[in-house]
């Protein structure tokens, strides 16, 4: 299972440690601004999808299970 908190905080905490806007996260990644916002600010109500969440580390340059998904999500 996703935790939406854990992966939330971390992700927030990338994009401050690379400096690097919400906005040019959402460009390395194809997501829209909106989806990124959600997930860095921990409002995802509508759920967290696990191929976003590979897109995001991808873009960050870390692992999956660093931002809190577990293996085999």
């Amino acid at each position: 299972m996703l935790n939406k908190y854990t992966i939330s905080r971390r992700i927030e905490a990338e994009v401050e440690r690379q400096g690097i806007s919400k906005t040019e996260l959402a460009r390395r990644t194809g997501l829209n601004s909106g989806t990124i916002c959600r997930y860095v600010n921990g409002n995802i109500s509508r759920g967290m999808s696990a191929e976003c969440v590979r897109k995001i580390a991808d873009a960050l340059g870390v692992t999956c299970e660093y931002l809190g998904m577990t293996e085999g999500e």
